[in-house]
C-alpha cells in the first residue's frame, strides 16, 4: 500500500511539473538589428506582444505612431495615427481598416492586421524615433545612433 501511494505521489509531481512547464508563458523578446551590419544592438522584453514606434513625420513635421503586435513570432501592425494627409501616409483603407478622428484630432487608421516581415526604421538625424513598450520609452537615437537602420526581429 505505502509503495502504491508514493508511486502515485511521484507520477502527480512529475505530471503536474510537466504541466507546468509546457503551459509557462515565454517572454517574447524583440530584438534591435543593425541592418547594415547585422550586429544585434540590443532586446526588450515584451510582456504583452506589444510596441509602437513614434517620430516626426519628415514631410509633414507632425507625429505619427505606428502601433505593433506579435504573433506567432511575427510583426503585424495594427494601428496608426498621424495629424495630416499627403505624401507617406495612408490615404486609402484597405479591406477591414477602420478610420476615424481621435480626441485630440488625431487621425487614426484601426484594424490594420498586416504582417511585417521587414521591420526597418531609419533612426532620425533631425527627429528621434521613439520606442514604447508598455508606457515605457526608449530614444532609438540614444540606444542605436542617428541614420542607423534598424531592424526589429522577435525571439
Amino acid at each position: 500500500m505505502f509503495f502504491k501511494n508514493k508511486a502515485i505521489t511521484i507520477f502527480l509531481i512529475i505530471a503536474v511539473a510537466c504541466f507546468i512547464f509546457i503551459c509557462r508563458k515565454k517572454n517574447t523578446i524583440l530584438l534591435l538589428y543593425n541592418y547594415t551590419t547585422n550586429e544585434k544592438i540590443t532586446e526588450f522584453n515584451l510582456p504583452h506582444n506589444l510596441f509602437s514606434i513614434k517620430f516626426i513625420h519628415s514631410v509633414h513635421k507632425t507625429p505619427l505612431e505606428d502601433y505593433y503586435k506579435v504573433l506567432d513570432k511575427k510583426i503585424y501592425v495594427y494601428k496608426t495615427t498621424y495629424y495630416d494627409f499627403g505624401a507617406g501616409v495612408q490615404s486609402e483603407l484597405n479591406d477591414g481598416e477602420k478610420f476615424y478622428i481621435g480626441s485630440n484630432s488625431e487621425l487614426i487608421v484601426d484594424n490594420i492586421n498586416t504582417e511585417i516581415q521587414n521591420l526597418i526604421y531609419v533612426v532620425g538625424t533631425w527627429s528621434d524615433h521613439i520606442l514604447s513598450i508598455d508606457d515605457k520609452e526608449f530614444s532609438l537615437r540614444d540606444i542605436c545612433g542617428k541614420n542607423t537602420h534598424v531592424r526589429f526581429l522577435i525571439q
